[in-house]
């Protein structure tokens, strides 16, 4: 498994509203892209095809983000803190955790009733895969 960062700047979430599969939109206040912790891990089997895995880690929510019913949220990294996490010590665990803990903790606003489709939620994330 290695570290990896996607630029978002919003991202969605499912919540049940009255028994209702509802997607809202989060964005930032103020608008800005946000980096995010994310990792990535690589499978291959014999007469398997190869399966690249992704996924963004996430963590206990904000109250805005808690008040509308989803119980979790997107892990924003500073900027300084991108080559650490992207180059992380494999000897010291505690630095990616110290990197997840000094997060920037913006407030989000959301939208409801978002229709998502593959065209809506791929130009808001730019992958950058490392290179082992």
């Amino acid at each position: 498994m290695c570290s990896l960062r996607s630029v978002v700047n919003a991202f969605y979430e499912h919540v049940n509203r009255d028994g209702e599969d509802v997607v809202l939109e989060f964005r930032p206040r103020p608008q800005q892209d946000m980096l995010v912790a994310c990792l990535w891990s690589a499978w291959s089997a014999p007469g398997e095809p190869d399966l690249l895995s992704f996924a963004a880690i996430t963590d206990e929510p904000p109250v805005e983000i808690a008040a509308v019913g989803h119980d979790g949220c997107i892990i924003p990294i500073k900027p300084e803190n991108v080559d650490a996490w992207l180059k992380p010590d494999r000897a010291n665990l505690q630095a990616s955790h110290a990197i997840l803990e000094d997060r920037q903790r913006p407030y989000y606003e959301h939208k409801g009733g978002v229709e998502l489709c593959a065209a809506a939620v791929l130009p808001t994330a730019t992958l950058d895969w490392p290179d082992s």
